[in-house]
């Protein structure tokens, strides 16, 4: 085996600060214990917002752009169930947008501009919304890397740059998408009829 090359190393008395750094309690519990997610962040931080802890919720904000290199404001709304993927890195969220229920945020995400999105929507990695106001509606799929510049009805796939409808999902094609629009819920497999339901109306034609 080759002899390591030194160069690449700290040098020693940075090697020695960051020993003791990283043997400190406090950082011992951050990468063992706290699992400081730009999820779970956000919720803490949220709460702490509406009970009137600013201080707070601003300690939650900043941890989050240190630890998960992400801006999600404590006053954006991020519903039950919806998740941040790959612990949230290169997410950013406006302080005015909103997000539904049972989502899938993935990496690299921006939400801009107090947009809107519904419940069971599907962004994926390196997706833009970008622009004020705009809604996506529920049961909608966001492509990798797209640019959504203008609304996107309910029950959509769209992708590209800038974003354009791929296709119309109904109860005949929406089999293959259900793991990506039940979010947190695949699982829970008492749901899926709660789920095509609600489905079944947001996809009836004039909806």
């Amino acid at each position: 085996m080759d002899s390591p090359d030194a160069s690449i190393y700290l040098d020693p008395s940075m090697h020695a600060r960051y020993g003791r750094l990283l043997a400190t309690p406090l950082l011992s519990d951050l990468s063992r214990v706290a699992n400081l997610t730009a999820e779970n962040l956000y919720r803490y931080g949220r709460q702490s917002l509406d009970e009137g802890d600013v201080a707070a919720s601003s300690q939650c904000e900043i941890l989050n752009r240190i630890l998960n290199n992400c801006r999600i404001s404590s006053s954006c709304r991020i519903g039950e169930g919806t998740s941040i993927a790959y612990g949230g890195i290169g997410v950013l969220i406006h302080s005015k947008s909103s997000i539904g229920r049972h989502c899938t945020i993935g990496s690299n995400v921006t939400v801009g501009g107090a947009s809107t999105i519904g419940d069971h929507v599907y962004v994926s990695t390196g997706a833009r919304i970008i622009g004020d106001g705009i809604s996506i509606g529920d049961f909608c799929i966001i492509g990798a890397n797209a640019v959504v510049t203008k609304d996107v009805p309910p029950c959509s796939v769209v992708g590209g740059v800038p974003a354009r409808l791929l296709k119309r999902l109904d109860r005949s094609n929406v089999g293959p998408y259900m793991g990506y629009l039940l979010g947190s819920k695949r699982a829970a497999h008492d749901y899926h009829d709660t789920f095509r339901s609600a489905f079944t109306t947001a996809s009836a034609p004039g909806v």
